[in-house]
């Protein structure tokens, strides 16, 4: 034998095993791990970005490449009033632009919600961090819907404080991830 493996190395097998094999190992299909560069995603990020110039330096959306997908993420505090669900006047322009780039996208969209580690006010409809980011991915995902982005394509989530992108130890780190992502899964067949 050649090599001992925890990775699926052909179709239709996986889990450990050994194997005769001069073969690079792959990684299993639908991880997103691939190492073929996309096109696609190359045009696609290039269109965002000349698309979303002023919000990208205004710091009201980042654009980012992960192995997931590529995720548009807008800052909460651009979009959303402190512990409120309803999208902040103006907002819906910006959605407008990112609805125009995902409308015609083959592609599954996912929006995730995320907060910050600071206790909502008891008391309100929302009273948690979890529900507060679903329902502003929810609003989100209602807003790109009668944008006319597909509703078949649009799924949402909310992470709560969870999966925190920056420490919540600083004012600046928690105004970060209070955030709302639109991922773009490119690694998925179409």
């Amino acid at each position: 034998f050649t090599s001992v493996s925890g990775v699926q190395s052909r179709d239709g097998e996986g889990g450990h095993s050994l194997i005769a094999s001069n073969n690079t190992l792959k990684p299993a299909p639908g991880t997103g791990l691939s190492p073929k560069k996309s096109s696609k995603n190359d045009n696609f990020m290039e269109k965002a970005r000349s698309t979303l110039t002023t919000e990208i330096k205004t710091g009201s959306i980042q654009v980012s490449t992960e192995a997931r997908g590529i995720v548009l993420a807008l800052a909460g505090d651009t979009f959303f009033k402190s512990g409120s669900t309803d999208l902040e006047e103006g907002a819906i322009n910006t959605l407008s632009k990112v609805a125009e780039l995902l409308r015609n996208l083959p592609n599954p969209i996912a929006v995730e919600g995320h907060s910050d580690t600071t206790a909502v006010s008891k008391g309100d409809l929302i009273n948690s961090n979890l529900m507060l980011s679903a329902a502003r991915a929810v609003t989100v995902t209602e807003a790109l819907e009668l944008l006319d982005v597909p509703k078949e394509r649009l799924s949402a989530t909310g992470f709560g404080d969870a999966k925190p992108a920056r420490p919540n130890d600083t004012p600046e780190g928690r105004a970060y991830n209070r955030r709302v992502e639109i991922l773009i899964r490119f690694d998925a067949e179409n």
